[in-house]
């Protein structure tokens, strides 16, 4: 039974005697809110429209209504929303991305709720929920909520998005990189080589000749020469390894001759490219 004794009691307190009458009624417009609120409210609740009685309670549950009107109304409004089945609603694509930009119609509403991860309050019974993307596609589902169910999930497969992957971009070596490393272990190998030479060459002190000692001199020269080559390169070639890649580079052009002279006089590397 709707309690409607509130709205007597305060009729009379407020309006009842000639000399509050004017300050009373002045007051009554607020206060006539709440009661009316504090009624609908239990009307609304008694005739299984659950939400328009949590809303009502809502209303006359603030502290500008009277002590009596909000201590029932936060009551009954409690009870109401202990009643009323919550959902969480999510989309998700054909691959299974979920669909975040795309919002649900209920039961026909041109109301648009966002896909946001919180639960809302629908009335018990059967629901048709719309989900539309931002692409226009529709998916619709129906379901059945039952008195006092909470945070149902409710994933919708929405027919026709399927998203495509991401692409990763594959990281593009610069071909300097490989220039400068062959480079760099060639002449490596080069250095070792002549090094290995002047070392076997000395073998002739103290008597080496002339000639043997040229020999030697110019082996260490070119190992020296290729070590600084093997050095360089292999330093040119990191660098290159390491540099962030850019879309608007190019080796075209690339060339590498290397060798020595005649009589191992000289190591030479010749290597050119454009930028």
């Amino acid at each position: 039974m709707i309690e409607f004794r509130l709205s007597v009691t305060i009729g009379l307190v407020l309006c009842g005697t000639a000399f509050t009458a004017r300050s009373a009624c002045a007051e009554d417009t607020s206060v006539s809110a709440c009661v009316d609120a504090h009624v609908s409210g239990q009307v609304a609740r008694d005739e299984g429209r659950l939400l328009d009685a949590k809303r009502e309670f809502t209303a006359c549950a603030v502290a500008a209504c009277p002590e009596l009107v909000k201590k029932d109304c936060a009551q009954f409004g409690a009870e109401v929303e202990a009643k009323l089945p919550t959902v969480i609603v999510s989309a998700q694509s054909t691959t299974g991305q979920n669909l975040l930009q795309a919002h649900v119609r209920v039961d026909g509403s041109p109301d648009k709720r966002p896909l946001d991860g919180r639960a809302w309050f629908l009335e018990p019974g059967s629901h048709t929920l719309e989900v539309v993307t931002v692409e226009g596609q529709l998916a619709t589902v129906t379901l059945t909520l039952h008195a006092g169910e909470k945070n149902r999930r409710v994933v919708v497969n929405v027919p026709g998005t399927a998203m495509a992957a991401p692409q990763t971009s594959a990281t593009r070596v610069s071909p300097l990189v490989f220039v400068f490393g062959g480079v760099g272990l060639l002449a490596a190998g080069s250095f070792t080589y002549f090094a290995l030479d002047g070392k076997h060459e000395e073998g002739c002190a103290p008597n080496c000749t002339d000639s043997e000692v040229r020999s030697m001199r110019r082996s260490y020269l070119v190992a020296d020469i290729s070590l600084g080559v093997a050095v360089a390169s292999l330093g040119l070639g990191t660098y290159f390894l390491l540099r962030p890649p850019s879309s608007t580079s190019s080796s075209n052009g690339l060339a590498v001759r290397i060798g020595t002279s005649a009589d191992r006089s000289a190591f030479r590397v010749l290597a050119s490219t454009e930028f």
